[in-house]
């Protein structure tokens, strides 16, 4: 990540984080990212959509998927072996966790240029900090400002319903 803004807060439900959260996204590559999360909706269902150069791919399902749920969309040059190959996920096996995604994704690797290792989690997590962070703090937070001691890693909650959300420890910005 370049840099992130996040929001979020309880706006329906009472629970100890938030009901809605909205986040965009630059990585140090150029690429942009929208997040989405809400347990608002009535219509209750899981997207992903990943938009690459060769490809998009995404996954609609709902509390877990299988190879059924994926759907790639091939760039106009893209060979038919080479979206066969794509659409080679393996054994059909229900997934019922993100993390457990990457067994079920085989196209997204090569259709988005390279595939996710596990160290690749660390990644992960210090981007959702992040974007945790500029919740709380109101600012847009760069590459290289989350670490083991920064206070966000402690704890994060949401604030009273329709407030945007706050730590329950200062924040420092």
């Amino acid at each position: 990540m370049e840099r992130g803004e996040g929001h979020g807060g309880r706006l329906v439900h009472d629970v100890e984080t938030e009901d809605v959260s909205t986040a965009l996204v630059r990585f140090e590559n150029g690429a942009m990212a929208t997040v989405v999360n809400s347990v608002l909706s009535p219509d209750e269902v899981s997207r992903i959509r990943i938009d690459c150069e060769r490809a998009t791919v995404e996954l609609t399902h709902l509390y877990g998927h299988s190879n059924d749920n994926w759907r790639i969309t091939p760039a106009p040059d893209v060979s038919g072996e080479e979206v066969a190959a794509w659409q080679d996920f393996g054994p059909d096996v229900r997934v019922r966790t993100w993390s457990s995604c990457a067994n079920s994704s085989s196209a997204c690797g090569p259709a988005c240029g390279r595939a996710s290792s596990g160290a690749d989690g660390r990644t992960s997590l210090e981007l959702i900090t992040a974007l945790y962070k500029s919740a709380f703090t109101d600012t847009t937070v760069r590459a290289g400002e989350i670490g083991p001691e920064t206070p966000i890693t402690r704890r994060c909650t949401a604030a009273p319903p329709a407030g945007r959300l706050v730590a329950r420890e200062e924040v420092s910005a």
